[in-house]
């Protein structure tokens, strides 16, 4: 798609962007504006400077699905319809960024690259409070044209390089504090031609004399449509899914009339659609509304979330509806702004000209500008914590916060939502940095105690172990005290009683000529159980002393 711009050059007109003052509402408007409920002696509305330089794909490299072999093996159709990282991200959502507030100030491009870096961190676990990443810090350090517009792409390179401060370091105090900048005094601002890059303060932080966090990027790339080589559906998907597992992105487009007042977040499912004219008082299609004379400038927001928008009306017949695919964005001009500083933007091809998907040419009279696409960036490094240079004297004055804020930062895990979204995001991607810098604490806490679940399987193996060597040993006494203990056994059995022999005994003690034998003889053949008499077996004597055949002899002569 294409645009030609009644302008000399797309980088001098952006620069050149003034405010714009929507025109004050003198009653209840016709139509979409009468539902918007305003206040007929409300302000007339600010709109910044629309100055950010969308030329995304000459800054960065293009994205590629090679690179990102994890994100691209993820299945798509685990995605859920609806998401978006303002109400289903669970206790991550109160951490993400909220739509910001850059005044007269034409500074969207700093605003919404340092939102999407902080949001990174939050989505990758990285920080488990509020990042409240510095506009200012971008703007002193990276300055490019400042409050005259700049690139993201090119800002978030730098990001990626040498880090980001917080609010804690330098504020915006030096635009809210000022009513030049903070649109107090529009009526003299249009009387002079005031610079306001020149309240900008110099490099450095409010407070010097303590550490301050610095927050890192992995390199930026940029994809589109057209630029990607990819198919449609996976072009969407591949974004839905870095919002889903890495966090929201950075998307430029251009802005046309009927998209500035935001009243098209109150009528027809709240989707912005680039052809419908949102102040006839009702629904009308015209192809005029996207004319290079209705064009307003260019812008930078950020994408936290998809959805589809059911039964939209696309034409004047006001019968053929559809369901519109459309990005979630937050937009930098207050919470006062469409729906609390939000908006859903119609995804390619229902916008052709206003959206993220597709570069848009612009051609000028002395040349053409390849405008839009989508910024992707990852959070893989912990923010670390720096000493950083001291702010000259002459802005200290411009602190619109206590000193303590800027000698501190924010450190404290938030308490969940009372109702938190049914449906969070899983965990980030498991990739995690291989040696992150270690998250300073003030106040060192005592190691927790160790979890000893982890070391019963241990415990148990162990005395299994022991009690087995236990039993073993035990058994092993056991066999060898009855080894020694055993004796052979008889072949035979033994009389249970004794042998009667058939010669009486004397009844005095005589002293026998023989010793008896010590042992039983055994028996060759088993005896009954009843006492039979067996005939007398005299053993043979033995040898007698001489003594012992005296009184053998004398026991014979006796007998005859």
């Amino acid at each position: 798609m294409s645009i030609r711009l009644p302008i000399d050059d797309y980088n001098t007109h952006t620069q050149n962007a003034k405010h714009i003052v929507l025109e004050h509402v003198v009653g209840p408007p016709k139509g979409a504006l009468g539902a918007l409920g305003i206040n007929p002696k409300f302000p007339s509305f600010l709109i910044p400077p629309l100055n950010t330089n969308i030329q995304f794909s000459t800054a960065l490299p293009r994205y590629q699905l090679s690179r990102h072999p994890g994100l691209a093996a993820l299945d798509h159709t685990l995605l859920p319809e609806k998401f978006n990282w303002r109400e289903d991200g669970g206790e991550k959502s109160a951490l993400i960024s909220q739509p910001g507030n850059q005044m007269l100030c034409g500074s969207c491009w700093a605003i919404s690259a340092a939102g999407i870096v902080a949001d990174n961190h939050v989505v990758a676990g990285t920080v488990n409070w509020k990042p409240n990443l510095s506009t200012t810090w971008s703007l002193s350090n990276y300055p490019q044209s400042q409050c005259k517009g700049g690139n993201p792409a090119k800002l978030l390179q730098d990001i990626s390089e040498n880090g980001i401060a917080t609010n804690h370091c330098v504020d915006y105090s030096w635009c809210s504090e000022s009513n030049d900048c903070n649109g107090k005094a529009t009526a003299h601002f249009e009387q002079k031609d005031i610079n306001l890059s020149e309240l900008i303060p110099d490099q450095g932080c409010y407070d010097s004399k303590v550490p301050h966090y610095m927050y890192y990027i992995d390199s930026p790339e940029t994809i589109s449509l057209e630029d990607s080589g990819m198919s449609y559906d996976t072009f969407i998907n591949t974004v839905k899914k870095h919002i889903y597992y890495n966090g929201p992105v950075q998307g430029g487009f251009l802005v046309f009339k009927n998209f500035m007042k935001g009243a098209f977040t109150k009528i027809n499912g709240g989707v912005y659609l680039e052809t419908c004219d949102y102040e006839s008082g009702e629904i009308k299609f015209d192809k005029d509304q996207v004319d290079p004379s209705n064009y307003a400038g260019s812008h930078a927001v950020a994408i936290i979330g998809w959805g589809v928008q059911k039964g939209v009306i696309v034409d004047n017949s006001g019968t053929t509806k559809k369901n519109i695919p459309y990005w979630y964005c937050r937009n930098s001009w207050t919470e006062k702004w469409g729906d609390g500083g939000y908006f859903k933007m119609a995804m390619y091809p229902y916008n052709k000209m206003s959206q993220f998907d597709n570069i848009v040419t612009i051609i000028t009279l002395k040349g053409a500008a390849r405008g839009g696409g989508i910024i992707m960036i990852k959070a893989i490094k912990k923010p670390v914590l720096k000493t950083l240079p001291q702010i000259s004297e002459k802005y200290i004055d411009k602190k619109s916060m206590p000193d303590i804020y800027y000698s501190s930062e924010d450190k404290a895990t938030p308490k969940p939502p009372p109702n938190p979204p049914p449906n969070p995001p899983p965990n980030p991607p498991p990739n995690p940095p291989p040696n992150p810098p270690p998250n300073p604490q003030p106040n060192p806490q005592p190691p927790p105690i160790q979890n000893n679940s982890t070391l019963r399987p241990y415990i148990f193996i162990g005395i299994g172990i022991l009690l087995f060597i236990t039993i073993i040993g035990i058994s092993i006494l056991l066999i060898k005290k009855f080894l020694s203990n055993d004796s052979p056994k008889s072949q035979v059995p033994l009389p249970t009683t004794l042998i009667q022999p058939q010669v009486p005994l004397p009844t005095t003690l005589i002293q026998p000529q023989v010793p008896l034998p010590t042992t039983l003889i055994q028996p060759q053949v088993p005896l009954p159980t009843t006492l039979i008499q067996p005939k007398t077996i005299i053993p043979p004597p033995p040898t007698n002393t001489p003594d012992e055949q005296l009184i053998t002899n004398f026991l014979k002569g006796n007998k005859k």
